[in-house]
């Protein structure tokens, strides 16, 4: 039987995202998403994103604070044969879900988003425009859309990682399987980036990059690369920006490549820490 919008379960990780989430699950609904194929799978967040989704008539289930693990906890709590994650700063536009399930009867196994980011600031304005060069670029583009059987056989997202993780499961996919792609975009909110709120979360990010070093070099350069193959395209192409765009896109990957540095730097040293404490004889003294 051919699928339908109803086999399509919507996983959405949430930590503290009460600005953010109401929008994302009306636009699901306004999609004729039903409310039962909603999980939202939340980090004990503080500022009533659970009271928010519950009062949309929308199940809420709390688990620990990893992007990782609670997509996993959530593919593991539905029973779709196809599987649908966005992140809490997402919209969804109209026609999304039935270009999916087109893509499935045809034969898909793993899809790829392209978003479009909704700058509020200076900053947001930066990232807008890279994410805007990335269109169409594997090497940073990730899957969100995946069929249950495959996740399964992957063994689902790295619980290891931390901002690499759904490029991580996305590469993977991509070794054993095409990874087709909508037409249809959702909107990226990107909020108030803050010069603080950039550092802090790239730091974390440089955490998870280490690990992806750890586990595969070649991934981590294709994935660190700052000269990706969209970049070249756009150079080549003579795609012109604003000045205020190139100065937001130069300030933008100054914070958060030394940022990310910062974080690698520090998860080397908590591995070496954690390494060198494994390690000691069991009656060494120290």
């Amino acid at each position: 039987m051919p699928f339908t919008s109803h086999d399509i379960a919507v996983i959405i990780p949430t930590r503290n995202e009460s600005s953010n989430i109401s929008r994302l699950l009306k636009s699901l609904l306004a999609d004729h998403v039903m409310r039962q194929q909603i999980l939202v799978v939340d980090a004990h967040s503080q500022d009533g994103t659970s009271a928010i989704v519950e009062n949309l008539g929308i199940r809420c289930v709390s688990y620990m604070p990893n992007l990782a693990a609670q997509r996993n906890y959530g593919a593991h709590l539905t029973t779709q044969p196809i599987l649908l994650f966005l992140d809490a700063d997402m919209e969804v536009q109209p026609g999304l879900l039935q270009e999916i399930v087109d893509l499935f009867n045809t034969g898909a196994a793993a899809i790829i988003i392209p978003e479009i980011s909704i700058p509020k600031d200076w900053l947001g304005a930066g990232r807008a425009f890279e994410r805007s060069l990335f269109e169409g670029d594997t090497s940073i583009e990730a899957a969100r859309v995946f069929s249950r059987a495959l996740f399964e056989r992957l063994g689902g997202y790295d619980e290891a990682l931390s901002g690499c993780e759904d490029w991580e499961f996305s590469r993977r996919a991509a070794t054993v399987t095409r990874l087709n792609r909508t037409v249809t975009a959702v909107l990226h909110h990107e909020g108030n980036l803050s010069v603080t709120r950039v550092v802090r979360k790239y730091v974390a990010y440089g955490r998870g990059y280490y690990k992806l070093w750890r586990t595969n070099h070649t991934w981590f350069f294709e994935h660190a690369n700052p000269l990706r193959p969209s970049i070249i395209r756009a150079f080549k192409s003579h795609r012109t920006a604003t000045l205020t765009e190139l100065a937001a896109i130069a300030v933008f990957k100054m914070i958060t490549y030394v940022a990310g540095a910062i974080g690698f730097a520090l998860g080397a040293c908590n591995a070496s820490v954690s390494y060198t404490h494994l390690t000691l004889p069991p009656n060494r003294e120290v």
